[in-house]
């Protein structure tokens, strides 16, 4: 029962051992992740875009403003 126990909490150790290791690798950039609620859209429905922002970098940011435009261009009757 006590080497169980050992082997437990030694591999528990590893594992958070691993967690920080893998959590320093990452950059040190803002990460921007943007997607919507569907794949494709017809002209003039509606969606959600959802907006997904990581500070990973030791400075401090602040977002005034976020603009989003979608040009709908779609080929209906043989045009553009």
């Amino acid at each position: 029962m006590k080497k169980v126990a050992f082997w437990v909490i030694l591999i528990l150790l590893l594992i958070a051992g691993t967690t920080q290791v893998l959590a320093q690798s990452l950059p040190n950039k803002v990460i921007i992740m943007v997607w919507t609620d569907k794949q494709f859209y017809q002209s003039g429905e509606e969606g959600k875009l959802y907006i997904s922002i990581f500070n990973n970098g030791p400075d401090n940011y602040f977002i005034e403003n976020i603009t989003v435009e979608y040009p709908w261009m779609c080929y209906i009757g043989g045009k553009w």
